[in-house]
């Protein structure tokens, strides 16, 4: 099975370099085991990071490194009054949101006041990944809808409600090296905005062939999995035409014919025809619907 690789892994550290290390890193390298594999090393040869102060960072031997990655644009590493207020809140009191408390009801007024009038809420999450979530709740709460548009490849956090996460039952967004054919068949015609989701959702492959000889082994993970695009499709409503991308999603969505669902079968974008033919091949199929 293909291992999967995210925004994370493009300046991995890799352990074959680990001989090249000095003596201090390759024992840091090892010791570094005990955070498992979740925990992304960077660089060929890792920074030792033991500092930081306003933009810039410095490693165990002093050398001074502009920080442009950890998040310092607004005050920077150990700001005396970011230092000061948390040295006195956390001798004075740490907590949770549940009781009375005045310092955080000023410092959220001060915040809100720097705001748009229309802001008059505030909520606080400790990561982006949290912040995200929640964004995705609120939005989808607000507006009823469940598409989500994102950036390919962009880091959007690690819960499991982020959209970048297969294993979320909304997923909309079918990835790959070849979903841009797809994209340029359905530019600025009717169909540009169909829904598009995984009926497969809870299986992490990109390798197709590896998808089917899982399934074929586990007869009711199909099931499973569309009994929940029953679920997705009835909040949609009505009887959307199913459109499958290939042969095997059109066998295995055969079956919701008998519920009264039409479907039917373009090419899978992987074939390996050109993107004008893969649109005109797309059109004939998708034009001749329901005619």
């Amino acid at each position: 099975m293909a291992e999967k690789t995210t925004i994370l892994d493009m300046n991995r550290f890799d352990d074959s370099n680990l001989d090249g290390l000095d003596e201090n890193k390759r024992e840091l390298v090892r010791r570094r085991r005990i955070l498992g594999k979740g925990y992304r090393l960077f660089y060929k040869d890792p920074v030792e990071i033991v500092r930081g102060k306003g933009s810039h960072v410095f490693d165990e031997k002093g050398n001074d490194y502009l920080d442009a990655y950890n998040n310092v644009v607004s005050v920077g590493h150990c700001h005396p009054h970011v230092v000061e207020a948390i040295t006195k809140q956390a001798a004075t009191l740490n907590t949770h949101t549940r009781y009375l408390h005045e310092t955080i009801l000023d410092y959220s007024e001060a915040l809100i006041a720097k705001m748009p009038r229309e802001i008059d809420r505030i909520t606080y999450q400790c990561t982006g990944s949290e912040a995200n979530d929640l964004a995705i709740r609120i939005a989808r709460n607000y507006t009823g809808g469940r598409g989500i548009i994102i950036t390919n490849e962009a880091y959007h956090g690690n819960t499991e409600k982020k959209p970048d996460e297969p294993g979320d039952p909304w997923f909309n967004f079918h990835a790959g090296r070849n979903d841009f054919k797809l994209r340029y068949a359905l530019q600025g015609t009717r169909y540009w905005g169909s829904y598009i989701t995984d009926a497969i959702k809870d299986y992490q492959e990109t390798n197709s062939g590896e998808v089917e000889k899982t399934l074929r082994k586990d007869p009711k993970r199909v099931d499973e999995n569309l009994k929940g695009l029953r679920e997705e499709l009835e909040l949609l409503g009505g009887k959307p035409v199913l459109v499958a991308l290939g042969y095997a999603a059109e066998k295995k969505l055969r079956r919701m014919r008998s519920e009264g669902y039409e479907v039917v079968r373009i090419l899978h974008p992987a074939r390996y025809i050109g993107k004008k033919e893969y649109r005109d091949r797309v059109l004939e199929v998708l034009d001749n619907i329901r005619k």
